[in-house]
Protein backbone atom coordinates (compact mmCIF):
# COMPACT_ATOMS: atom_id res chain seq x y z
CA UNK A 1 0.00 0.00 0.00
CA UNK A 2 2.67 2.37 0.84
CA UNK A 3 5.10 1.83 -1.93
CA UNK A 4 4.06 5.71 -2.93
CA UNK A 5 6.92 6.64 -0.17
CA UNK A 6 9.50 4.63 -2.02
CA UNK A 7 8.29 6.20 -5.37
CA UNK A 8 8.39 9.57 -3.90
CA UNK A 9 12.21 8.93 -2.05
CA UNK A 10 14.29 10.73 -4.78
CA UNK A 11 11.93 13.60 -5.35
CA UNK A 12 11.92 14.02 -1.52
CA UNK A 13 15.79 14.30 -1.33
CA UNK A 14 15.70 16.67 -4.40
CA UNK A 15 14.45 19.18 -2.55
CA UNK A 16 17.84 19.88 -1.29
CA UNK A 17 18.88 20.75 -4.72
CA UNK A 18 18.02 24.03 -6.35
CA UNK A 19 18.36 24.24 -9.85
CA UNK A 20 19.53 27.94 -10.32
CA UNK A 21 22.08 27.60 -7.71
CA UNK A 22 23.47 24.52 -9.51
CA UNK A 23 23.56 26.65 -13.16
CA UNK A 24 25.15 29.65 -10.81
CA UNK A 25 28.06 27.54 -9.62
CA UNK A 26 28.81 25.80 -13.28
CA UNK A 27 28.76 29.09 -14.81
CA UNK A 28 31.54 29.71 -12.48
CA UNK A 29 33.44 26.77 -13.04
CA UNK A 30 33.24 27.95 -16.60
CA UNK A 31 34.52 30.88 -15.60
CA UNK A 32 37.54 29.18 -13.56
CA UNK A 33 38.49 27.05 -16.22
CA UNK A 34 38.35 29.73 -19.10
CA UNK A 35 40.59 31.73 -16.44
CA UNK A 36 43.25 29.00 -16.19
CA UNK A 37 42.89 28.34 -19.82
CA UNK A 38 44.06 31.87 -20.58
CA UNK A 39 46.97 32.00 -17.32
CA UNK A 40 48.09 28.74 -18.74
CA UNK A 41 47.96 30.58 -23.28
CA UNK A 42 49.53 33.82 -21.29
CA UNK A 43 52.56 31.79 -19.11
CA UNK A 44 53.15 28.74 -20.81
CA UNK A 45 52.15 28.68 -24.12
CA UNK A 46 55.13 26.99 -25.45
CA UNK A 47 55.68 23.48 -23.54
CA UNK A 48 59.46 22.65 -25.38
CA UNK A 49 61.02 26.02 -23.98
CA UNK A 50 60.26 25.36 -20.44
CA UNK A 51 62.71 23.78 -18.23
CA UNK A 52 62.25 19.45 -19.03
CA UNK A 53 61.80 19.09 -15.36
CA UNK A 54 59.72 21.81 -14.29
CA UNK A 55 56.73 19.54 -14.65
CA UNK A 56 53.83 21.70 -13.81
CA UNK A 57 52.49 22.99 -16.90
CA UNK A 58 52.10 19.46 -18.84
CA UNK A 59 50.19 18.97 -15.69
CA UNK A 60 47.85 21.59 -15.56
CA UNK A 61 47.81 21.11 -19.50
CA UNK A 62 46.18 18.05 -19.07
CA UNK A 63 43.91 19.14 -15.99
CA UNK A 64 42.56 21.62 -18.57
CA UNK A 65 41.88 19.24 -21.09
CA UNK A 66 40.53 16.83 -18.82
CA UNK A 67 38.36 19.39 -16.97
CA UNK A 68 37.02 21.23 -20.12
CA UNK A 69 35.91 17.17 -20.99
CA UNK A 70 33.88 17.26 -17.73
CA UNK A 71 32.51 20.28 -17.82
CA UNK A 72 31.18 19.06 -21.51
CA UNK A 73 29.71 16.38 -19.86
CA UNK A 74 28.36 18.64 -16.83
CA UNK A 75 26.72 20.92 -19.36
CA UNK A 76 24.65 18.37 -20.66
CA UNK A 77 24.03 17.05 -17.35
CA UNK A 78 22.75 20.46 -16.33
CA UNK A 79 20.68 20.99 -19.96
CA UNK A 80 18.91 18.27 -19.65
CA UNK A 81 18.07 18.44 -15.98
CA UNK A 82 16.51 21.88 -17.09
CA UNK A 83 14.22 20.41 -19.65
CA UNK A 84 13.13 17.55 -16.89
CA UNK A 85 12.11 19.71 -14.30
CA UNK A 86 10.63 21.95 -17.07
CA UNK A 87 8.43 19.03 -18.69
CA UNK A 88 7.65 17.89 -15.03
CA UNK A 89 6.29 21.70 -13.80
CA UNK A 90 3.82 21.62 -16.98
CA UNK A 91 2.72 18.01 -16.37
CA UNK A 92 1.82 19.40 -12.44
CA UNK A 93 0.27 22.15 -13.90
CA UNK A 94 2.90 24.36 -12.28
CA UNK A 95 4.23 28.11 -12.76
CA UNK A 96 7.45 27.77 -14.70
CA UNK A 97 8.82 30.37 -12.48
CA UNK A 98 8.56 27.64 -9.14
CA UNK A 99 11.68 26.88 -8.18
CA UNK A 100 13.40 23.59 -8.25
CA UNK A 101 13.34 23.42 -4.30
CA UNK A 102 10.39 24.98 -3.71
CA UNK A 103 8.37 22.23 -6.22
CA UNK A 104 10.19 19.37 -5.01
CA UNK A 105 9.61 20.88 -0.98
CA UNK A 106 6.20 19.41 -1.55
CA UNK A 107 6.94 15.90 -1.75
CA UNK A 108 9.04 16.61 1.46
CA UNK A 109 6.59 18.18 3.41
CA UNK A 110 4.02 15.11 1.94
CA UNK A 111 6.37 12.95 2.94
CA UNK A 112 7.29 14.15 6.33
CA UNK A 113 3.42 14.84 7.02
CA UNK A 114 2.58 11.39 6.13
CA UNK A 115 5.12 9.44 8.66
CA UNK A 116 4.25 11.94 11.14
CA UNK A 117 0.43 10.46 10.23
CA UNK A 118 0.87 7.19 10.69
CA UNK A 119 3.21 7.60 13.81
CA UNK A 120 0.14 9.05 15.35
CA UNK A 121 -2.32 6.43 13.61
CA UNK A 122 -0.43 3.73 15.31
CA UNK A 123 0.18 5.45 18.62
CA UNK A 124 -3.77 5.78 18.64
CA UNK A 125 -4.28 2.48 17.35
CA UNK A 126 -1.76 1.03 20.43
CA UNK A 127 -3.51 3.33 22.72
CA UNK A 128 -6.86 2.16 22.44
CA UNK A 129 -5.88 -1.38 22.58
CA UNK A 130 -4.38 -0.84 25.98
CA UNK A 131 -7.64 1.24 27.03
CA UNK A 132 -9.77 -1.73 26.01
CA UNK A 133 -7.54 -4.03 27.78
CA UNK A 134 -7.67 -1.52 30.45
CA UNK A 135 -11.71 -1.51 30.45
CA UNK A 136 -12.06 -5.46 30.18
CA UNK A 137 -10.14 -5.29 33.23
CA UNK A 138 -11.75 -3.29 35.39
CA UNK A 139 -15.12 -5.03 34.12
CA UNK A 140 -13.64 -8.66 34.84
CA UNK A 141 -12.67 -7.21 37.94
CA UNK A 142 -16.03 -5.82 38.96
CA UNK A 143 -17.53 -8.86 38.22
CA UNK A 144 -15.21 -10.63 40.24
CA UNK A 145 -16.09 -8.47 43.38
CA UNK A 146 -19.88 -9.21 42.63
CA UNK A 147 -19.48 -13.12 42.19
CA UNK A 148 -17.25 -12.71 45.05
CA UNK A 149 -20.51 -11.04 47.36
CA UNK A 150 -22.98 -13.25 45.79
CA UNK A 151 -20.94 -16.13 46.76
CA UNK A 152 -20.76 -14.84 51.05
CA UNK A 153 -24.12 -14.27 50.79
CA UNK A 154 -25.16 -17.49 49.37
CA UNK A 155 -22.33 -18.63 52.12
CA UNK A 156 -23.71 -17.67 55.01
CA UNK A 157 -27.79 -18.03 55.04
CA UNK A 158 -27.85 -17.04 58.93
CA UNK A 159 -26.31 -13.33 58.38
CA UNK A 160 -28.86 -13.16 55.42
CA UNK A 161 -31.72 -14.27 58.18
CA UNK A 162 -30.70 -11.78 60.43
CA UNK A 163 -30.41 -8.98 57.78
CA UNK A 164 -34.02 -9.90 56.97
CA UNK A 165 -35.40 -9.52 60.65
CA UNK A 166 -33.74 -5.87 61.20
CA UNK A 167 -35.12 -4.81 57.61
CA UNK A 168 -38.78 -6.38 58.69
CA UNK A 169 -38.43 -4.58 62.48
CA UNK A 170 -37.26 -1.40 60.68
CA UNK A 171 -40.19 -1.20 58.60
CA UNK A 172 -42.72 -2.16 61.29
CA UNK A 173 -41.20 0.43 63.60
Amino acid sequence: METFLDELQKPEEAYRVNLLEVKKHFGELRVGLKSIRSELGEHFSDIDSLPPDDQYPKKMWRFLTEATEQLEDLSDAVKQAELSFAEILRYYGEDEKTSSSEFFGIFKTFCTSYRKCQTENRAAAEEKVVAEKRRQYAEESRLARQKAREEEVVRDPQDAAILDTLLERLRNG
